[in-house]
């Protein structure tokens, strides 16, 4: 009787542990890695990767479709990691892992990414050749909609008599069927801000909102097409001083930038003009962003053209990524090279760069680096501009004709309009998704490509 009660009671008290062990909640495993999808190209992701512990191992896989695809090491709590060669609108799957030597410590959740789509090649195109010579040319252009665009510059006719009119047109405005030409007047200061006198010649610049709200500039002052007509901003600091505005570019019509001669950077922000600091002289010769905290400007000595280098806004100040070494002549395919002339972005990790010896893609930490994304068979002076509507639809033009398209994937150059004896220059392009405008000069005359995607 002893051994079987003995034996009851072992039994029941082990019984009663195991029902103890079965009842307790198990605790689930809090991953100490997590993965978020930042943004995707065509051909690119950007994903972020984030550590909830400051502990080792701190080492990182990405892990594509179950394939490890990028091994590093990081130091912040929050990493950026791009993923490049991806294939356009294909979905992915990802996932971030904690390596100890080889090991799997840890891992994050899945997450799925689709990449872009590309875009059409085909475009149609017709050439307008606008004024009677003495130096005609279209600077600027902006796209309002499919039926409007805007271009600045100076565009001069001769009289019935052969003299050339006085004064000349500074405006032209497609209105769907034509171009409409307007003598649009804008101040010219003193030193003390009082006006000098009022003239429609030379206009700069110009940056579209919406067709009510149009930026535009004669080179030393600022004014807003309000629908019906300009509206003057206050006059510009040391308007005398020689700091002709190349360039504008903002969030709205009270708050842009326009960028100038001598390494100026005007920002009008609810009312005023302010000066910022960037530690140059060096003409700055276009401005684009994407918010306030990613702003991109490239600059270029237009005097000697042996200086250049691009600038960055991260929200805190401005930061030089790339200086142009003369000293180092030839095309870099893994960096930046050549003067730099232009800049586009549509993303806070990269931006397009128009340079004298390729367009390239940058990110925006480059101390530059950089990759070759479209290097001309022929590149005879400048990419003057770059410009998009996103990063899968890209136009890029420049001297002789120069004009390409970017698909997200491939590059097309339309080498129709290359022109070698006559000099044809492109200066400047404005995109939208299913129409492109690219302006400059051609033998003393104005010059305007209008494109529509098929």
């Amino acid at each position: 009787m002893k051994r079987i009660n003995s034996f009851v009671v072992i039994f029941s008290a082990t019984a009663l542990l195991l029902s103890c062990k079965d009842d307790e909640p198990i605790q689930p495993h809090i991953s100490t890695i997590q993965l978020t999808v930042e943004d995707a190209s065509c051909t690119e992701a950007w994903l972020k990767v984030s550590l909830t512990d400051a502990n080792e191992p701190r080492t990182i896989g990405l892990q594509r479709d179950g394939q490890t695809v990028l091994t590093v090491r990081i130091l912040a709590n929050d990493t950026t990691l791009t993923d490049e060669g991806l294939l356009p609108q294909h979905a992915y799957s990802y996932s971030a892992i904690r390596l100890r030597d080889v090991t799997v410590i840890d891992a994050s959740s899945v997450v799925q990414l689709t990449t872009q789509d590309t875009s059409s090649h085909t475009w149609q195109f017709s050439v307008d050749t606008l004024g009677d010579g003495n130096g005609s040319i279209l600077r600027d252009v902006a796209i309002v909609n499919d039926t409007t665009i805007w271009a600045v510059g100076q565009i001069n006719f001769r009289d019935s008599g052969g003299t050339f009119t006085d004064p000349p047109y500074n405006v032209i405005r497609w209105n769907g069927t034509g171009w409409d030409f307007l003598r649009l007047v804008f101040p010219h200061y003193n030193f003390d801000c009082s006006i000098a006198f009022y003239s429609s010649t030379n206009a700069y610049a110009i940056h579209a909102f919406n067709g009510n709200s149009i930026l535009l500039s004669n080179g030393g002052s600022v004014a807003r097409w309000n629908g019906s007509g300009l509206v003057h901003y206050p006059c510009i600091p040391n308007p005398t001083s020689g700091n002709t505005i190349f360039k504008l570019w903002g969030i709205s019509e009270n708050n842009f930038y326009a960028v100038c001669r001598s390494g100026v950077i005007l920002h009008y922000l609810n009312g005023a003009w302010q000066t910022e600091a960037n530690g140059t002289t060096i003409d700055l010769v276009d401005v684009w962003g994407t918010s306030q905290s990613n702003v991109w400007i490239a600059g270029l000595d237009l005097t000697t053209g042996q200086r250049s280098l691009i600038l960055h806004f991260d929200g805190t100040g401005w930061q030089a990524l790339y200086e142009y070494d003369p000293a180092i002549q030839g095309r870099r395919p893994d960096s930046l090279s050549g003067t730099a002339q232009s800049v586009w972005s549509d993303s806070k990790y990269r931006a397009f760069v128009s340079t004298s010896a390729a367009e390239y893609v940058a990110p925006t930490n480059t101390r530059g680096e950089g990759r070759i994304s479209w290097a001309p068979t022929y590149l005879i002076g400048f990419l003057w501009r770059v410009r998009a509507s996103a990063s899968n639809n890209v136009f890029v033009v420049g001297d002789f004709g120069t004009l390409a398209h970017f698909s997200g994937h491939t590059w097309y150059h339309f080498n129709q309009f290359m022109s070698f004896f006559d000099p044809l220059s492109l200066r400047s392009v404005a995109v939208s998704n299913t129409r492109v405008c690219a302006t400059g000069f051609v033998g003393g005359r104005g010059i305007a490509f209008r494109g529509k995607k098929q």
